[in-house]
């Protein structure tokens, strides 16, 4: 038995799934040790993800324990266990948030290692479709440090600026603000890989499904192949049941930091330029294949190693660098 589970910890999700679906004995073991089986891939696979994603928060994505083992707060009840659709989500934002970085430097932009970490703590905010429980969410220091706020920031620029000509100076930053109205970051993967809202129609159905100027009953009437039902909906609190506009994650995160009185509107130049210049010599930096983001192994046939670096001393020596000083608890 216990070499069974062994052998489970090394395989990948398919194949994890495909032998629990032909095997009867692998079946029966995998049963009586679901939590451990898919608690030990998410660690191995994706360590970050199942501590910010985590299966308690994700109902739909989890199934009575095969094993029948009573829960502890209600002896009478089966208690919940994280499935193997708990672990596929963890494995697909993972390669999604990979896939973005990577893009994202593609495009000419560097990120910081630990991006990878807050665009997934950004990703699980999208899962929230309350502004109050955003709110709550965000003032959690324990969860969200002041380099975690920074970084965040540094995305969104940087989100900027992969949406604008460099020379030219064309552009519109209300694309990355209906990017990041959605549910997810899958679409703004897309739009990067340029997957995505290719044409003009498309942009028309986007923003008119979002539409921030526009009521939601505004119009009588089907707009551009969108639903009159759907028009401006994304918008609304509840994924469209609310009457409230939800805080898009880039407004949380601006407001969070007006609150703590950190001052990163003062910095918006040099979040610009950051990745461009050695901390220490102010001089063109030199690009490091380390540095270079995990690229797109993010197939769900292959095994996926969490890719995030604890970049924190390296962000804190740039800070620095450029004036910045880290308040107490920023780590």
């Amino acid at each position: 038995m216990n070499l069974l589970i062994e052998i489970a910890r090394h395989l990948t999700v398919n194949a994890l799934v495909r032998l629990y679906s032909v095997s009867r004995d692998f079946h029966a073991v995998v049963d009586t040790h679901m939590t451990t089986v898919v608690m030990h891939q998410a660690f191995i696979k994706c360590s970050d993800g199942s501590r910010i994603f985590p299966h308690t928060t994700y109902k739909s994505l989890c199934i009575l324990d095969p094993s029948g083992r009573p829960n502890p707060e209600a002896p009478n009840e089966v208690r919940m266990v994280p499935s193997f659709r708990w672990l596929r989500m963890l494995m697909f934002r993972e390669g999604v948030v990979r896939k973005v970085m990577a893009q994202v430097h593609r495009l000419g932009h560097k990120l910081p290692p630990r991006a990878a970490l807050v665009l997934k703590k950004l990703w699980f905010m999208m899962d929230i479709c309350v502004n109050e429980n955003r709110a709550r969410f965000i003032r959690n220091r324990k969860f969200w440090s002041n380099l975690d706020l920074y970084i965040a920031t540094l995305f969104f620029i940087k989100l900027d600026m992969c949406f604008t000509d460099p020379s030219s100076g064309s552009g519109e930053t209300h694309l990355r603000r209906l990017l990041l109205g959605q549910r997810s970051l899958s679409l703004l993967l897309k739009v990067l890989q340029r997957d995505g809202v290719v044409s003009q129609l498309d942009l028309i159905q986007l923003f008119i499904g979002y539409s921030e100027g526009v009521l939601p009953d505004a119009s009588p009437i089907d707009m551009f192949g969108v639903h009159k039902g759907l028009i401006g909906k994304k918008q609304l609190e509840g994924w469209g049941l609310g009457p409230s506009k939800l805080l898009r994650v880039d407004e949380i995160v601006m407001i969070e930091t007006v609150r703590r009185e950190l001052g990163f509107d003062l910095k918006y130049p040099q979040m610009m330029i950051w990745g461009y210049l050695d901390p220490d010599t102010l001089e063109a930096a030199k690009l490091k294949k380390k540095a270079i983001p995990v690229g797109d192994e993010t197939d769900e046939e292959e095994d996926v190693a969490s890719p995030i670096a604890h970049a924190a001393a390296d962000t804190r020596t740039y800070m620095a660098a450029i004036g910045h000083t880290m308040t107490p608890g920023a780590t």
